[in-house]
């Protein structure tokens, strides 16, 4: 069960609010929640392990590890430009190389191997039709989640994520990928 602590008469602290909640549940309660924190213009901080709870409603986040803040930022920047792969994971899934695996990514704009990992979140990645400025994989797993499908694509002996919505994807296809300079990220 979730606990509302109240620590003081303009904050409230919400310990994962969410938490064994149905989607229909967590919904009316984040309604109810914003509303309450606008309302009566009090500051509410809420601690989730859930990223879906956080990036829409947060104006600021603390990631914090063995009691320690590792990171703290906008929830853009968290999500975009986390600081090490920890960070990164608990914001979703995400592709990173490490500097002696980028070549499998030579090719694709923006990217400029200088010795640190490279960092891309999956939805970033485009399969193209073009094989200007795309590298060549093959759709080695296909799964649907909806409103978007997740391919993991092998390029030679690596392996990366995209989320897309071409439905016409088959398993052991070729496909181009490419990404636009800006959402490339290294740590």
């Amino acid at each position: 069960m979730a606990r509302l602590l109240i620590s003081s008469p303009r904050l409230f602290l919400l310990d994962e609010p969410y938490s064994n909640l149905d989607m229909i549940h967590k919904s009316i309660l984040k309604s109810v929640i914003s509303d309450m924190g606008e309302r009566l213009g009090i500051t509410c901080m809420l601690i989730s392990h859930d990223p879906a709870d956080i990036l829409p409603w947060a104006d600021e986040i603390l990631v914090m590890k063995d009691g320690e803040i590792v990171q703290r930022g906008t929830p853009q920047q968290i999500y975009n430009q986390p600081v090490n792969e920890y960070v990164a994971g608990l914001f979703g899934k995400y592709n990173l190389f490490s500097p002696a695996k980028a070549a499998v990514l030579e090719g694709l704009p923006g990217i400029a191997p200088n010795g640190k990992h490279i960092f891309i979140r999956p939805e970033d990645l485009k399969i193209v039709r073009n094989k200007k400025d795309a590298v060549t994989g093959k759709i080695r797993e296909l799964a649907f989640y909806g409103s978007y499908l997740e391919a993991e694509v092998a390029l030679g002996e690596e392996r990366l994520t995209i989320k897309t919505n071409d439905a016409r994807l088959k398993k052991n296809a070729p496909v181009n990928i490419t990404v636009a300079p800006e959402a490339v990220w290294y740590f």
